[in-house]
């Protein structure tokens, strides 16, 4: 279970509580903080695998290898759905 820090007395409080139990403040700020530090996270790796897959090599031989997100688009132009409409 995740805890969290009473910015007011530092007691160390369940993630689930609504209120510190020792000095009774509201921890809804705490926990909006922590969130949102999750959020970025979750932003941040999804960024990074993205990147990565993106340069990885896909190739029918070492000679001719090509970055996956080029054999991504390439796939969408033979099917037409990265065309523009006019």
């Amino acid at each position: 279970m995740a805890m969290l820090t009473c910015k007011k007395c530092g007691e160390e409080v369940s993630e689930k509580a609504s209120f510190c139990p020792k000095c009774g403040r509201p921890l809804t700020a705490e926990k909006e903080a922590k969130r949102q530090q999750d959020r970025w996270m979750i932003l941040l790796l999804t960024a990074l695998l993205i990147s990565i897959t993106g340069y990885l090599p896909v190739g029918e031989s070492k000679r001719k290898q090509k970055p996956l997100l080029y054999v991504i688009v390439d796939s969408l132009k033979k099917s037409g759905k990265g065309k523009k409409k006019k």
